[in-house]
């Protein structure tokens, strides 16, 4: 009976273990679940090339926030089995947990549409509450909770403006870090 006392502990133990590993040391996914919502014109359809017009995704995050992003134009390509999507004439929306948004328009962006991670480019606009930021460059990397905005940054308020290399913003803890690529070289901001 002793014996199977412990056996029974020390299976509870190891279940708890377990149990506790599973809830605070592993990595849990960003992402719940992906809605598809694409309208294609039957005329513009390519099977050749995978050309798809008026494509739009609707991904629903862990923590209640979204995102949403459409193309006018999309093509989809497969590389070592995973598919991206090519787009143009780009709109994205992030909407976090407490309903703030970050609108994305760009003329270019590449969806990896297993990650969702998206990398805008050519004519940038990022608008968020009073705010405007131009660039080259994003970089929205959903695995790590990071948007990276780079090469031509200029951030643009109400107060002023600000020119630098490169703006990051953790998606979780809302912390901004402006840097310069060469620590040498400094952020020129400009005030009304």
């Amino acid at each position: 009976m002793k014996s199977f006392l412990q056996l029974f502990l020390l299976s509870l133990l190891i279940i708890i273990c377990v149990f506790f590993y599973k809830n605070y040391f592993t990595e849990k996914k960003v992402i719940k679940k992906i809605e598809f919502e694409t309208v294609v014109e039957s005329n513009n359809l390519e099977k050749k090339n995978n050309i798809i017009q008026n494509l739009k995704y609707n991904v629903e995050l862990l923590d209640g926030g979204k995102y949403e992003i459409t193309a006018n134009k999309s093509e989809i390509i497969f590389n070592d089995g995973k598919e991206t999507v090519l787009m143009s004439q780009v709109i994205a929306t992030f909407t976090d947990i407490k309903n703030n948004k970050i609108k994305i328009f760009s003329d270019n962006a590449e969806f990896n549409s297993e990650s969702y991670n998206t990398y805008f480019s050519v004519n940038v606009k990022i608008s968020f509450e009073d705010s405007l930021i131009t660039s080259d460059k994003i970089d929205f990397d959903f695995i790590n909770n990071n948007i990276l905005i780079y090469k031509n940054v200029i951030y643009i308020n109400d107060n002023g403006n600000m020119r630098t290399d490169n703006i990051s913003i953790n998606l979780i803890t809302k912390q901004i870090d402006i840097f310069m690529n060469n620590s040498k070289n400094k952020v020129k901001i400009a005030t009304n």
